[in-house]
């Protein structure tokens, strides 16, 4: 069963570009920990294990603070890297990718880009003044082969400030990394399961080409919520059955509490929804 956490923030306490305890960015970082350490325990990830490269400390520029960790692909040698940081007193990027410039380009945080790689529209916020109150809502399940860790956020009560990102385990025991930006860019990034699928022309949020065809990987991206057709959705299929994919606004901790006694709560407007034990 999958766990569901809930934290705000008010316009006095938010401060996302901040090291210190008990700022945004450092608790959302510091349950990733959490949840690397565990699944990094499954057999799954035996000898592919799941590592953070960059956190909170590592930023060198002010207003760009995050993380980057590299998720080990299951049929290849290589990995998935997944960047999310702010770059701006108001924006965040973020990246999906097989290459890794481990360098302090990007305020300290590296460069993430594949041949046909993954990168957010702009207007992705985490603002970082807020005038009334931030908060977020986690949902992350360690059990073997059905890993996910996924994050919705939610600032000033807007929904134009609403989005999220979520890791996880397809069917196929690949990892996936999506990204919706309040519903108007949605888009995933995957190592597809197969060679005869590594030649499918995809679309990455602001460009689009062929995908990688040495190392079957692919990004995705459209302007409504996925899976919107069958390729995408045999190929993003989530193994948990503790996550769900909602193309439909449901406000931040709108809830629904099933008839086995779990609830299933949204983590931000067209966020995914995590089912949980309360």
């Amino acid at each position: 069963m999958a766990t569901a956490k809930y934290q705000a923030w008010t316009s006095a306490t938010w401060g996302w570009d901040s090291n210190t305890a008990g700022s945004a960015c450092v608790e959302l970082v510091s349950e990733l920990d959490t949840w690397i350490t565990a699944i990094n325990a499954n057999a799954s990830q035996t000898g592919k294990q799941v590592v953070r490269q960059r956190g909170p400390a590592d930023s060198t520029t002010a207003n760009y603070r995050g993380c980057v960790v590299e998720l080990p692909f299951n049929s290849t040698a290589a990995s998935m890297y997944v960047s999310l940081h702010s770059n701006s007193a108001t924006n965040l990027r973020f990246y999906a990718g097989d290459q890794f410039t481990d360098n302090t380009s990007n305020g300290g945080y590296g460069t993430v880009t594949a041949t046909n790689g993954l990168s957010s529209d702009t207007s992705i916020s985490w603002k970082n003044t807020i005038t009334s109150s931030a908060s977020f809502v986690i949902g992350y399940s360690t059990v073997d082969t059905e890993e996910f860790f996924c994050v919705g956020w939610l600032l000033d009560s807007s929904t134009t400030y609403a989005d999220s990102l979520t890791i996880y385990k397809n069917t196929y025991g690949e990892w996936t990394a999506m990204m919706n930006d309040g519903n108007s860019h949605t888009g995933f990034s995957i190592n597809t399961p197969g060679a005869s699928k590594d030649r499918m022309r995809m679309t990455g949020l602001e460009s689009s080409g062929a995908s990688n065809t040495i190392i079957p990987y692919a990004a995705y991206a459209v302007t409504s919520f996925l899976p919107t057709n069958e390729i995408s959705q045999v190929i993003s299929a989530v193994a948990s059955e503790d996550l769900f994919h909602t193309p439909s606004a449901i406000s931040q901790m709108d809830y629904l509490t099933l008839g086995d006694g779990t609830n299933l709560v949204s983590t931000a407007t067209y966020g995914p929804l995590v089912r949980y034990t309360p």
